[in-house]
């Protein structure tokens, strides 16, 4: 009998289908290791197949055979992620870190998107060191993956504070910008030097983003200074009850670009 087929000799279209994706995209991926040819577009392109099968029947961790994948592709990213070019990585990363709300129920599974996750955004640091090129794109990229996962990674954002401060030779899209704000505010980030360099490179761009970047631009800058505040005021209130003088440094409040105020 064949898989999705009943007793009554009806065919149930959705199992049929089920199967279909798993034989298909599992022995796809086999064929192409085996033949070799399974390049880092092809994990790219998989990776956003995978993404959109989220709101189906057969999204990762409801499907076992689109769980199996995400898996696959995991380990094949983690092994290659020092030959990958970095775009590639950077987008593999996102695709796979968004199924991971779908992955409740796979500890392991999430647990080896999140290493996939650390080791990529620590990768960017290593790769510049080496001369190689890295967009401001993939590290707004990899900001916002960490974001989405909570990872706190300390190289990363030292490396990201590097660049928004030193580094004008990048060239950084709007939404890169954007998810970079987003990860130095989620991660509390007090860079005073940092958070002006970001305000200025948004204020340049400021003509091509659109209204609703804007409104994010502002309420991350306003989320971030508000975390500064209270973190003064933590810091005040635990000298002041160990009998030490309060006598701290001014908070952060990170200044949002002018036309976004």
């Amino acid at each position: 009998m064949l898989v999705g087929e009943h007793a009554s000799g009806t065919l149930d279209l959705a199992s049929l289908a089920a199967a279909l994706l798993e034989f298909s995209l599992g022995l796809e991926i086999r064929g192409l290791m085996e033949e070799e040819r399974l390049d880092d577009v092809s994990l790219s392109v998989m990776a956003h197949s995978l993404y959109r099968l989220r709101s189906t029947p057969f999204s990762p961790g409801r499907h076992g055979g689109a769980t199996h994948c995400v898996a696959m592709l995991a380990a094949l990213s983690i092994q290659r992620i020092p030959t990958m070019e970095l775009r590639l990585l950077a987008d593999v990363t996102t695709w796979l870190a968004r199924t991971a709300d779908s992955l409740e129920g796979h500890p392991p599974l999430r647990r080896a998107i999140e290493a996939l996750a650390t080791a990529a955004a620590e990768e960017l640091p290593i790769r510049k060191a080496a001369g190689s090129l890295v967009s401001g794109r993939d590290v707004g990229t990899l900001c916002g993956v960490t974001v989405a996962l909570s990872l706190r990674s300390e190289s990363f954002l030292t490396y990201v504070r590097y660049l928004i401060r030193k580094d004008w030779d990048m060239v950084w899209t709007p939404k890169a910008l954007v998810d970079t704000a987003k990860c130095l505010a989620h991660f509390r980030q007090e860079d005073r030097r940092a958070w002006r360099a970001l305000a200025y490179r948004m204020e340049r761009e400021l003509p091509v983003f659109l209204p609703s970047a804007l409104t994010e631009i502002a309420e991350t800058f306003a989320k971030a200074a508000v975390a500064a505040e209270a973190d003064l005021a933590t810091m005040a209130a635990r000298r002041k009850k160990s009998g030490q003088a309060p006598d701290l440094p001014s908070p952060v409040s990170p200044v949002a670009p002018r036309s976004c105020s």
